[in-house]
């Protein structure tokens, strides 16, 4: 019995102590960074203390019985009373109902003890579920993190490459994720979005590192060529792939490929038109419009 209430009271402990890690840092740090908060060890000790006096209570019962069991042999002190005692109907009586009595407590501990584990097993399944999603959900953000800092690495390296092949293009994506991230705060846009279309803007020529190579000097230089002209056009879609290839289903890429799409259709790669097109896309448009 004792190792079951140290099993339980441990378990308890678990509980509190995986409650308690879940709480923020700071909080943590604010409640202690080696013990759990006053009033959470508070109620877990009047768990274990509650547990603790319903098993004296059966124990009581059951010392009790013992007790009585003592007094009738002590009571039948010899072997001529006890036999006339225990060959009488009382004794036969009160046997059975002390025995049944005892057959019942012990069912009825077995269940409640049942039914505690039940519940204790239960809350300990439910709170390592939920801080297994928690350290999944961490884990993801962390991914992403790592994702979105090497993205911006290759952001960086391709701007540098392009203003080295571009001169006139020094600074051009900085100035339009300036002015998109103006224009979508202005317009009130939720901030992951806001964010999002500022990655967008960094990268959006992604694709014109595949077409360096093939494009005219003098396009480079600024003065487009029109035997450059389609050639440049598939920079959207081609960004695009490069991306889907890093991170598929990523949520800023129909912002890279639409983001030279005009609202009359007139635009390329896909010519959509109007609301077809998405509203990050449509604000990196307008931003990448201003600042040429």
């Amino acid at each position: 019995m004792t190792g079951e209430r140290k099993g339980s009271e441990e378990t308890l402990r678990g509980c509190e102590m995986a409650l308690w890690r879940r709480l923020p840092g700071s909080k943590r740090k604010a409640r202690g960074e080696e013990q759990p908060d006053k009033a959470a060890k508070g109620e877990v000790d009047e768990i274990v203390r509650s547990d603790r006096a319903r098993e004296e209570i059966f124990y009581v019962a059951l010392l009790v019985l013992l007790i009585l069991a003592v007094a009738v042999v002590i009571y039948a002190f010899n072997l001529e009373r006890l036999n006339a005692l225990f060959s009488s109907e009382y004794f036969n009586n009160f046997t059975r109902i002390a025995l049944a009595l005892l057959i019942v407590s012990f069912v009825l501990y077995l269940i409640r003890r049942e039914k505690e584990y039940s519940r204790q097993s239960k809350g300990v399944f439910e709170e390592l579920r939920s801080t297994t999603d928690g350290l999944r959900r961490q884990l993801e953000d962390l991914t992403n993190l790592l994702e979105v800092s090497k993205l911006v690495a290759i952001a960086d390296d391709l701007h540098a490459r392009l203003e080295k092949k571009m001169p006139h293009m020094k600074g051009h994506w900085k100035r339009v994720a300036f002015y998109a991230v103006e224009i979508a705060r202005k317009m009130d846009l939720d901030e992951d979005y806001v964010r999002l279309i500022d990655r967008a803007a960094n990268l959006m020529d992604i694709g014109m590192l595949r077409l360096a190579g093939s494009i005219s000097d003098a396009s480079n230089a600024g003065a487009l060529v029109p035997a450059d002209k389609e050639l440049i056009k598939m920079h959207p879609k081609l960004g695009a792939e490069m991306l889907s290839a890093i991170r598929p289903n990523w949520e800023l890429i129909p912002l890279v490929r639409s983001h030279h799409e005009w609202w009359n259709g007139m635009g390329y790669p896909d010519g959509l038109k109007g609301e077809a097109i998405p509203l990050g896309a449509r604000i990196l448009s307008v931003a990448d419009a201003f600042v040429a």
